[in-house]
C-alpha cells in the first residue's frame, strides 16, 4: 500500500509540475502575442500617420511640378524669386521629432550607410544585454537573488 501511495504522490507532484510548466509557457506566449499586437497597432498608427504626411508631401510636389510645367511653357508665375522657404527642421518637428532624434540623425549621417548594419547589430546586442539585466532585476525583486 505504501508503494502505491508513493507512486500516486510522485505522479501528483509531476502532474502539478507539468501543469505549472505549461501554464507558465502559455503565459509567456500570451505576453509575447500581446507585445506583438501592441507593436502591430503602433506600426499601423505610424503607417497611417506616415500616409497622411505622404499625401501632404505629394500634394506639395504636384503643385511644385505644375509650377515647373507652367514656367517651362513660358507662363508668368508669381513668386519663386526669393530663397527657398522649405524648413525641413520645422517639418520634422511637426512630425514629432525631438532634439534627441535630430542628434541621432546627425550621428547616423556622419557614420554613413556603410555602418548601418553595424549599428543594427550593436543595437540588437545591447537590447539582449538590457533585457537580461531587466529579467535579473525583476527576479531579484521577487526572489532576492538572480541565480
Amino acid at each position: 500500500m505504501g508503494a502505491a501511495d508513493e507512486q500516486r504522490a510522485l505522479q501528483l507532484e509531476n502532474a502539478k509540475a507539468d501543469a505549472d510548466f505549461w501554464n507558465r509557457l502559455a503565459d509567456m506566449h500570451a505576453g509575447t502575442a500581446a507585445d506583438h499586437k501592441g507593436l502591430a497597432a503602433r506600426a499601423e498608427r505610424t503607417a497611417a500617420e506616415g500616409e497622411v504626411e505622404r499625401a501632404k508631401a505629394a500634394e506639395h510636389a504636384a503643385r511644385a511640378k505644375e509650377r515647373v510645367e507652367r514656367i517651362e511653357r513660358g507662363e508668368n508665375v508669381e513668386g519663386g524669386l526669393g530663397k527657398q522657404q522649405i524648413d525641413i527642421e520645422a517639418i520634422l518637428i511637426e512630425a514629432g521629432w525631438t532634439k534627441a532624434d535630430f542628434k541621432r540623425a546627425r550621428l547616423l549621417n556622419e557614420l554613413g550607410e556603410g555602418a548601418l548594419d553595424e549599428v543594427v547589430s550593436e543595437t540588437m546586442r545591447r537590447h539582449k544585454r538590457g533585457e537580461g539585466a531587466a529579467i535579473r532585476a525583476v527576479h531579484r525583486k521577487y526572489f532576492g537573488s538572480a541565480s
